[in-house]
């Protein structure tokens, strides 16, 4: 069992014209808080909604403040299942795997409805990750797009199948139909002058934290 954390924007239950978007996090820990992240660092993702809302309220001659997400932090599960075979890296991980699928199963069916019911949810629904996370979040478009809008794919990590599910898709017309008007933002990092990103970590699959490349 995990705790699940959702962040209700400012002015939450006082505007009219309908529910809020929301935004499902994946590695939720890493988003809000710099004591709660892996690294140290969040992604610090709530001050920047705020801040684009309040440059959204000074450009806006009509002075309609725009309806912020709920944002769900999902955290990542810890630990291995055994010796070097991360949880995180299952449900992250290659769709054809079952801790995959019970994971995107998890989030649409029983974590999305929950959200709907507890909150004034708009029915524009959005997931975000980084490296696998990013891989999880365009799982969730592929697999549910009746449910799903778009993703954000933070330098993601995407295994070959996940590439053959996306061709898959795009070559089955009802599939690509559905998936047509989705929005997919990716943001690929890479080499920098004379730093190099390794291909294969190994460090990253023996031990289960440390500090240069805990997830």
């Amino acid at each position: 069992p995990r705790p699940i954390t959702c962040w209700l924007p400012p002015k939450y239950g006082t505007q009219k014209g309908g529910g809020h978007p929301v935004i499902y996090c994946h590695d939720g820990q890493n988003v809000m808080t710099d004591t709660d992240s892996w690294t140290g660092r969040s992604w610090r993702l709530m001050g920047a909604i705020t801040r684009w809302a309040d440059l959204q309220q000074a450009s806006n001659s009509n002075d309609k403040q725009p309806k912020l997400p709920i944002v769900v932090l999902l955290p990542s599960a810890q630990g291995d299942v055994l010796p070097g075979m991360r949880r995180r890296h299952l449900e992250y991980g290659d769709y054809a795997l079952p801790f995959a699928k019970a994971h995107g199963h998890f989030v649409s069916k029983t974590l999305k409805p929950l959200v709907d019911r507890l909150f004034e949810t708009g029915g524009t629904n959005f997931a975000i990750g980084s490296s696998m996370g990013g891989q999880a979040s365009l799982n969730l478009v592929l697999e549910y797009p009746d449910l799903f809008d778009g993703c954000g794919c933070l330098s993601p990590f995407f295994s070959p199948s996940t590439i053959g599910r996306v061709k898959d898709a795009l070559n089955n017309p009802e599939h690509r139909q559905k998936l047509a008007n989705k929005r997919i933002y990716m943001d690929i990092g890479g080499d920098m002058q004379e730093t190099t990103v390794p291909i294969f970590d190994i460090f990253d699959h023996i031990t289960e934290k440390h500090a240069w490349n805990p997830g």
